[in-house]
């Protein structure tokens, strides 16, 4: 329910408006003020439903709370948003003396391994999107098991991050996800290296809005780089 509402919402207001949606016969056949039956439509289905899942691609990459995980294809990318994020919190916080995380995934191992029946990965199709395409973007979710409708209110929100589902369900012989830890001081050159190889703000998110949010955050990252002394 907490997940189906907002995609609802979002489906509805993007065709009300005009705006490309992929077609999903999950909400598609319910007016606005059919929340009740709609619910009793997929309740018994594994979710999320497959003819949802790019619409719920295409909520996440603008912002609305779903189950899924941004990956990216492109090393470049990851590097990117690690060094942004790292120098917004230092400039937020004031420390330096923290690490950031990158994490990856073996996608081509786990695409192939048992745990493939319940973890899914999204491409959506890049030729709608131009951040998408930009970003190689890719996405993943760990599929819920249908349950009935007397238990819907009794079962609670499964919280447990994917590298601890992952240590529980995959048995193969190859790493399945690694986990890449640097100091928060090498944010700074860290943009620098990927910024050199082309991948910014403006290119990242093409349009003039990428080109202003990338005149915007001079000053965070000038200010960022006064307090790590660089």
């Amino acid at each position: 329910m907490a997940e189906l509402e907002p995609l609802r919402r979002f489906y509805l207001k993007s065709n009300e408006n005009g705006l490309k949606i992929y077609p999903t016969d999950t909400v598609s056949t319910f007016d606005e003020f059919a929340i009740d039956e709609l619910i009793k439509g997929v309740i018994n289905k594994s979710w999320i439903p497959n003819d949802l899942e790019n619409v719920a691609a295409l909520a996440q990459h603008y912002g609305v709370m779903t189950r899924l995980l941004d990956w990216t294809f492109n090393f470049n990318v990851a590097f990117y948003f690690a060094a942004v994020n790292a120098l917004n919190n230092i400039c937020d916080t004031g420390a330096s003396d923290k690490s950031m995380v990158i994490w990856a995934l073996n996608y081509d191992e786990l695409s192939r391994s048992s745990v493939n029946k319940s973890l899914k990965f999204v491409i959506p199709p890049y030729i709608d999107n131009p951040n998408l395409k930009a970003q190689k973007g890719i996405l993943s979710y760990w599929k819920s098991d249908p349950i009935n409708e007397e238990d819907m209110y009794k079962k609670r929100i499964d919280r447990t991050p994917l590298n601890e589902i992952l240590q529980d369900n995959y048995s193969g012989d190859e790493i399945a996800l690694y986990k890449i830890e640097m100091p928060i001081s090498e944010a700074y050159k860290l943009l620098t290296f990927v910024n050199t190889n082309g991948y910014t703000t403006a290119s990242l998110f093409p349009g003039y809005n990428g080109v202003a949010s990338e005149c915007n955050e001079s000053e965070m990252i000038n200010r960022a780089r006064h307090i790590l002394g660089q």
